[in-house]
């Protein structure tokens, strides 16, 4: 699988900078290439590989800014580019909000490049799944899902001198085992493919299918719930997508607004970003080519920080955040037995899903369990349940937490590290058939 050699994607930088007449130029430059195997009723049924690039140019004469991408990197298409994008800042109205190109700034590395991972070929995506799938199999289910590998190579360069330069590698497997009643799900994702153990993947969610036969129906309410990495990372990108904007939360238009430097979640609840965590490493630039450090946003349960553009960092006279690239939660020292144990009467939630947002100026959104629910009375599984629907707001759930547990890497778009976590007084609003 091919990458990104930054000499190269500097050259191509260095010459569309060179061809440029604006008086500021932002150049962006992505390669990828994916290979993807699916797979259902146990038996792989398609392979795809996508393969492309993207060159982005902004360029500005003073507040008039204009912006051109493509899909080609030979010279002829970089020089198109470059002054399709002048034309159109020529004609553009001002930008209020354009910020000059960024500074250069020492960027750290992070090990997000993995050659393993790179070399993967769909011999052994397609060898791993027919182990993962035996597992199923055995106990009379079929196994589903995809399993994908990856690689990304970003450079940005601009006027101010400025040239940052990252790869990265991704394996994830999904795995759905599915019985006449039940199904059980299970992820997995690592930069390095070697550190990937499809065959637990498989296990876990065999597990989850086996004892989610014959669910229960179950009365709506609220309930203590025991939450999986999967359903706190899915809760969690609701409140940053909704909820961590500055401007938004400054201009009166989040759930939010005058609420930093309050307590809004329990004590122990502490999220950060940092590309640098050893357990969670991700691009340590944004898309501008800012350089990112650690920040907090919640702190032993306080609101440090919200996503701060350089415009509106600027206007508010504070440091800007930029886009975090990775996020991680804290967890705890109770094993999953553990949050189990303390529960009276709740839920074990696997996952949720079709998550939308209700009313997000007070931060209530709607979704739906999925793929293994147990019911928990007096510190034991009793029962599998059918699924249920439940309308919650982020910042109460974050607020009701009493343990944690161990961190997962997980995410569906971006890279999470976040914990098992056990809370109170969760709100499930209606059941379903299945």
């Amino acid at each position: 699988m091919a990458h990104g050699d930054s000499n190269e994607l500097k050259a191509i930088i260095d010459r569309a900078l060179d061809a440029s007449k604006g008086g500021a130029t932002v150049v962006r430059v992505h390669r990828f290439e994916e290979g993807a195997t699916r797979y259902a009723n146990s038996e792989i049924t398609q392979n795809i590989v996508r393969k492309d690039s993207a060159f982005e140019v902004e360029v500005a004469f003073d507040l008039q800014v204009g912006r051109c991408t493509t899909n080609r990197l030979d010279d002829e298409a970089i020089m198109d580019c470059v002054r399709r994008a002048e034309a159109i800042a020529r004609v553009a109205p001002p930008d209020p909000e354009y910020m000059p190109p960024v500074a250069p700034a020492p960027c750290p590395g992070v090990p997000t490049a993995c050659e393993a991972t790179f070399a993967a070929t769909p011999a052994d995506r397609a060898d791993a799944i027919r182990k993962a799938v035996a597992a199923a199999e055995s106990e009379g289910m079929k196994g589903a899902g995809v399993f994908s590998t990856g690689a990304l190579a970003i450079a940005v360069g601009n006027s101010a001198g400025l040239f940052v330069h990252n790869e990265e590698a991704e394996a994830g497997i999904t795995f759905s085992a599915t019985a006449p009643d039940s199904v059980g799900w299970a992820r997995g994702r690592a930069r390095d493919i070697r550190r990937l153990d499809v065959g637990a993947v498989a296990r876990r969610a065999v597990e989850k299918a086996r004892a989610g036969r014959s669910p229960r129906d179950l009365e709506p309410g609220r309930y203590e719930v025991v939450l999986e990495p999967a359903a706190v990372d899915e809760i969690l990108t609701f409140l940053f997508y909704y909820q961590m904007d500055a401007k938004a939360t400054d201009e009166g238009r989040t759930f939010l607004t005058g609420k930093k430097g309050s307590k809004i979640a329990a004590s122990n609840v502490t999220i950060f970003s940092d590309p640098t965590w050893p357990r969670c490493p991700s691009r340590p630039f944004t898309g501008e080519g800012m350089v990112l450090g650690r920040t907090n946003w919640i702190h032993n349960g306080v609101l440090e920080n919200l996503l701060t553009s350089r415009f509106w960092a600027k206007k508010q006279g504070i440091a800007p955040t930029g886009m975090p690239t990775n996020a991680v939660m804290e967890g705890g020292d109770a094993s999953v037995e553990d949050l189990i144990r303390s529960t009276r009467r709740g839920l074990l939630v696997t996952r949720f899903w079709y998550v939308r947002a209700v009313e997000p100026m007070r931060d209530l959104y709607t979704g739906m369990t999925r793929d293994g629910t147990f019911l928990i009375e007096d510190g034991k599984i009793v029962a599998p349940v059918k699924n249920l629907r439940f309308n919650e707001s982020a910042v109460h759930l974050l607020d009701t937490v009493e343990l944690l547990g161990p961190q997962e890497l997980t995410g569906e778009y971006d890279w999470s590290l976040v914990p098992y976590l056990k809370a109170r007084d969760f709100h499930f609003t209606s059941t379903t058939r299945f």
